[in-house]
């Protein structure tokens, strides 16, 4: 389609009489609400319920998490000055290193609650427990130490 330069000028200026007038705008109603059929009463009994039984849920999962918070602070607060006297230990005595690493990593493990116990091989249970005699923990810390570390 070829336009004249007057028609172009025309298009730019706004004085097409070819461009059609907006469309009007139409009036929009509502629709009469004696179609919506109210809920019956079980219907109604129904979502109150799920609605209980929801905030029962989310009520009963926050106890639940929190029940795991305070067992995660319980542990921590227990083996605090375990690992404390470990990683001295380790620092000061290269020949255990690597076991203390590794006795580190299954306490942090029972810390964060993904294990209850771990088990070791009799040789590698006395050889732990042999360091451990002759690193002063009191009862108790031995105790939590006996309750995380099993023989076969």
């Amino acid at each position: 389609m070829d336009l004249s330069n007057n028609e172009l000028n025309n298009i730019i200026d706004g004085n097409n009489e070819n461009i059609r007038p907006p469309d009007q705008s139409k009036r929009e109603t509502l629709l009469d609400s004696s179609w919506y059929q109210p809920k019956s009463q079980e219907e109604l009994d129904m979502e109150e319920a799920l609605r209980q039984s929801n905030d029962i849920a989310e009520q009963m999962e926050n106890e639940q998490y929190q029940m795991f918070m305070n067992k995660i602070e319980e542990r921590k607060e227990e083996f605090k000055s375990i690992l404390v006297k470990i990683n001295r230990l380790k620092q000061i005595d290269k020949t255990v290193e690597e076991l203390f690493e590794t006795v580190i990593t299954i306490i942090k493990h029972y810390v964060s609650c993904d294990i209850e116990n771990y088990v070791f091989d009799k040789e590698t249970y006395d050889e732990i427990f042999k360091n451990f005699r002759t690193m002063r923990f009191n009862k108790d810390e031995m105790a939590s130490l006996s309750l995380l570390f099993k023989c076969e």
